[in-house]
């Protein structure tokens, strides 16, 4: 039952990007956000908890999170204030509400060559709602340093994402993160390892002949 709620809720959350057709609270904010904010050719790309769900570990989110183009952050703000949006600068970009549905909407300003370099990429991506891509969202995870997101990339890694195309972006744009990722990338692998294995069926026979 959970397994066919959650391909039922992935269906309905690309319902809700591609043909903006909201199903909850903040799939309803973050159509109207995107819609708002390709019409003003904001640059920006969905990060945080909506990307973790489009790239396949299917999980809760109740804020959104969007990368937005450093030189275009105080004109994103404005257009959503106009909106009639709350909030205001923070030191990594700004924190907004949704008067309607009381979502908050994260925007983290691009803050190195890397982080525009993936706006640029997910633009090409034509998609109605861009997502960032599954590398660049696990670098911005890495670099958190918060253990929630350590298990982000965790369980990623165990719904497919390639650990060595993460390490490739990782090398290119910020090398550091490296070790941090590679301890991640054995404990995902650890993990797929060690799954328990399914057991005897109702009257004690195996489950297979």
């Amino acid at each position: 039952m959970r397994a066919a709620a959650l391909r039922t809720y992935r269906h309905l959350l690309e319902a809700a990007w591609v043909r903006e057709v909201p199903v909850g609270p903040a799939d309803e904010t973050l159509a109207r956000v995107g819609r708002l904010l390709r019409s003003a050719r904001i640059r920006f790309a969905v990060a945080g908890g909506f990307a973790v769900i489009e790239h396949g570990y299917e999980r809760f989110t109740k804020d959104i999170d969007l990368l937005v183009h450093s030189s275009d952050l105080e004109r994103a703000i404005e257009v959503l204030r106009t909106a009639k949006f709350t909030g205001g600068r923070t030191p990594l970009g700004a924190d907004m509400r949704d008067p309607e549905t009381s979502i908050e909407i994260d925007l983290i300003g691009t803050a190195f060559a890397g982080d525009e370099r993936a706006l640029v990429r997910d633009r090409r991506a034509r998609q109605s709602l861009p997502v960032i891509s599954a590398p660049h969202l696990i670098l911005m995870k890495l670099e958190t340093g918060r253990t929630k997101d350590y298990a982000d990339v965790v369980e990623l890694l165990k719904c497919g994402v390639s650990a060595s195309s993460v390490a490739r972006h990782l090398g290119r744009a910020w090398p550091e993160l490296l070790p941090r990722f590679r301890t991640l990338a054995e404990r995902a692998r650890a993990e797929r390892r060690t799954r328990p294995r399914r057991g005897p069926g109702r009257f004690g026979r195996s489950r297979t002949r």
